[in-house]
């Protein structure tokens, strides 16, 4: 046996395998795919969709806590799992349930983490809500129920977090779409799709630049290569190695000689970049520092992550180990050692980030264009596949303290930067001015509509939109036309590549008068963005 390969369920594991081996055929492989485990029974409840889907949620705790089973809510973000322990904490149904209940995601301290799964398995606690940390790879104890509060993304990730209820005895799934997210909204009129056995295919760009040049890294910095070895496994890419070299991390060993070439050396903890798959790799820990200097790691967090959580002047609300709901104010942040000061608070309150966002493009790979309509062949769509430098700043933030809303500034922005594989989508002239006409129109009769006293609602697939309206108004009608575009393609994405469109694709417009927007992948390997363009 040359190698053994082990696949999470995707719906291209073959494909992966060939590529992970170098092989363009299946001669002498033997692909493993059926799965001889115990299948315990299972009971899948798809409700309608929910304007307020934290209050039927909670009543579902309560129940299951009176009934003395045990059970995980999967949320998909980790502001919605505080969010969602906070209501339980002060709703008056739930707040007597409030010491059974505990959180568990990735950025919380081991320890922390190692006790709710303890509590959970001794059944001193009925309830964790979790992101997708508990989804697989820990072990868990028999969970009775599993509530998953909105779709995830995928079908690998919810057949995951099913897969956690049940395990001797019959195990009680509920989905609980939410009604403006338009992926539920669909799911919950076609619950059939939810059982479908067939996964999304995983990408990957193999031969992406930033990718590559982070595994050049790693090999200069692990052994050394030379030009054999480089053409070898990297092809002749003396671009990359140049490159590397303007950056200081590698180097020649001149005076070596190894099979008749140069070596090239790395310097540096190259490893701490490679990104195949997954958000920037970089972290940033959230400390409170206590009497006699003792430092307490409350979270710790991505860098992208810690930008819209932990910013200065920030409010950080989370449990702590003990299982009591803190608030935190954040004193200052460096981003070079990696590190947020806090400081304990009394004051309750909720705040945003305040942001501007920079990209410089660094490489076009390709392009497409067409025409926006039959009748109008000179109004081109630009489709462009590229690398970018994003630069993305807080300013400022809003704090929200009831029903009180102040407005602040920060004397210093804070930045960080990222480089990442992205689609750039824009208009000509001639299209941005048909656009701009035609969206007009659509909104002088959507004004009209809400001046004859339908002030509040005005349905378009369920969301609405009738208090938004002046915001929308203010907006181009080329951005509206681009920002629907991405979010259709974002809408349509879950069904076709594995990924969290939320998490693994961002979307971003600038503050200027071109009214380009960009989708940015968040990982290097850059697939998402690669497959969404030969697919366009």
């Amino acid at each position: 046996i040359q190698y053994i390969i082990s696949s999470a369920t995707v719906g291209n594991s073959l494909e992966l395998g060939l590529k992970l081996m170098g092989r363009e055929n299946e001669d002498n492989l033997v692909w493993i795919k059926d799965n001889g485990a115990f299948s315990p029974e299972r009971i899948i409840l798809c409700l309608a969709a929910e304007d307020h889907p934290k209050l039927i949620t909670i009543e579902i705790v309560c129940h299951w806590i009176k009934m003395n089973l045990s059970g995980i809510i999967f949320c998909n973000s980790i502001h919605l799992v505080n969010s969602l322990l906070n209501y339980i904490r002060v709703h008056p149904e739930s707040s007597k349930f409030y010491p059974l209940v505990r959180t568990y995601y990735s950025g919380q301290p081991k320890k922390q983490k190692s006790k709710t799964l303890k509590l959970l398995r001794s059944g001193k606690i009925k309830a964790v809500i979790a992101t997708s940390s508990l989804e697989a790879g820990v072990d868990i104890s028999e969970i009775d129920v599993c509530v998953l509060l909105g779709y995830p993304g995928s079908r690998m990730s919810l057949w995951q977090r099913l897969g956690r209820a049940g395990r001797t005895n019959t195990g009680l799934v509920v989905f609980i779409p939410i009604r403006k997210q338009r992926v539920d909204h669909f799911l919950a009129e076609n619950p059939d799709i939810l059982l479908s056995e067939e996964m999304e295919s995983v990408v990957f760009d193999a031969d992406s630049n930033i990718a590559l040049e982070s595994h050049l890294w790693c090999a200069a910095v692990e052994s050394g290569f030379n030009k054999n070895t480089l053409v070898k496994y990297f092809g002749n890419n003396l671009e990359a190695v140049k490159k590397l070299e303007k950056e200081s991390k590698i180097y020649r060993e001149e005076n070596t000689l190894y099979c008749g070439d140069t070596m090239w050396k790395g310097l540096g903890e190259a490893h701490m970049t490679v990104n195949i798959r997954g958000e920037n790799t970089k972290k940033m820990d959230a400390i409170l520092i206590g009497s006699g200097g003792i430092v307490e790691v409350i979270e710790t967090l991505t860098q992208v992550q810690s930008i819209s959580r932990i910013f200065p002047g920030a409010c950080l609300k989370c449990q702590d180990n003990e299982g009591n709901f803190r608030y935190f104010d954040v004193v200052s942040t460096n981003y070079e050692q990696g590190v947020a000061r806090l400081k304990n608070t009394n004051q309750k309150r909720t705040t945003y980030p305040t942001k501007e966002t920079k990209v410089e493009l660094l490489e076009l790979q390709n392009e497409m264009k067409c025409s926006i309509s039959e009748e109008l062949p000179e109004g081109l769509l630009s489709v462009e596949l590229c690398t970018v430098k994003v630069t993305e700043s807080v300013v400022g933030f809003e704090t929200w303290n009831e029903n009180e809303k102040l407005v602040n500034t920060l004397e210093e922005p804070i930045s960080i930067e990222y480089i990442n594989p992205s689609i750039k989508f824009s208009l000509n002239s001639v299209a941005k001015r048909y656009f701009d006409l035609n969206i007009k129109m659509i909104l002088d009769d959507l004004e009209e509509t809400l001046s004859n006293g339908n002030q509040h609602w005005i349905l378009n697939d369920q969301v609405e939109i009738g208090n938004r309206y002046n915001e929308i108004k203010s907006c181009p009608g080329a951005f509206i036309v681009l920002h629907t575009l991405i979010h259709q393609i974002l809408a349509a994405l879950p069904f076709l590549i594995l990924s969290s469109s939320g998490k693994e694709l961002r979307e971003i417009g600038l503050n200027d008068t071109n009214g380009d927007l960009y989708l940015v992948d968040s990982s290097d390997g850059g697939g998402i963005c690669k497959a969404i363009f030969e697919k366009f």
